[in-house]
């Protein structure tokens, strides 16, 4: 193994061990109590003890696992996938205004 493949695999490591203290704690996602739980109940999304979206989200109902969804969409080409003339450029001076 590499030197910078090693230091990346020892970054991620290190990385996932201090994230992971956080995500395992008991406090975080922890349901809503007293105020707070008045202010999620009062909000008109909020039905039968959930969440519900404004409009209907679609889940993945294909035939492949996720894994050929994934393939297809990232190597499939696609029409139209690039504008057919450049896109506007319009530049802007953004400090020029700006007292110093």
């Amino acid at each position: 193994m590499n030197r910078v493949t090693f230091s990346v695999v020892a970054i991620m490591l290190l990385a996932a061990a201090t994230t992971l203290p956080f995500v395992l704690n008991a406090g975080f996602g922890k349901a809503p109590q007293g105020a707070q739980l008045s202010q999620v109940e009062a909000s008109p999304h909020y039905r039968d003890g959930q969440f519900h979206n404004q409009l209907p989200t679609p889940g993945f109902t294909g035939q492949k696992n996720m894994l050929a969804a994934w393939w297809d969409f990232l190597m499939t080409k696609r029409e139209n996938a690039r504008p057919a003339q450049p896109l506007p450029l319009v530049e802007t001076a953004l400090f020029a205004d700006k007292p110093r």
